[in-house]
């Protein structure tokens, strides 16, 4: 299994033959240097932490009609998966924040609703989308 070992001292990344690779993410562009050892063979994928200023509903449509296409069933598989455990999440909600929600067919349904993203589950829904936009995107 491969391992990766960060400590916040600088921002490099040193191989297997400790030779240092230089490691750009936009944390360290903002003063944060991170220090790693990574394998080479090893892949380092970054996702954002931020929604995508573009279409959102637009991108999740599209990750939507996508799934549809039997070339894409691990896509069609991951929104099914995660619909699953939402509603499973939401299940445990008490009555209330439950009521808050509208029904859905599936996770991508959550970009229906902006109101949502403004609520008392405003930060569980933006990490619903960030998350299926990021992932669903990376799948397809």
């Amino acid at each position: 299994m491969e391992q990766v070992i960060c400590s916040g001292s600088r921002n490099s990344v040193v191989s297997n033959s400790g030779s240092p690779i230089r490691l750009e993410t936009p944390a360290t562009s903002k003063g944060s240097d991170t220090t790693c050892n990574i394998r080479p063979e090893m892949k380092l994928i970054y996702f954002s932490n931020e929604l995508p200023r573009d279409d959102l509903q637009g991108l999740l449509r599209e990750l939507h009609q996508l799934s549809r296409d039997r070339q894409h069933h691990t896509l069609a598989r991951f929104l099914e998966d995660s619909t699953l455990a939402v509603r499973d999440e939401i299940r445990q909600l008490p009555a209330g924040l439950r009521a808050i929600l509208p029904p859905f067919e599936s996770i991508i349904a959550f970009a229906d609703f902006p109101e949502l993203r403004q609520g008392p589950l405003c930060e569980s829904i933006a990490g619903i989308l960030l998350c299926t936009v990021e992932l669903g995107s990376f799948i397809a």
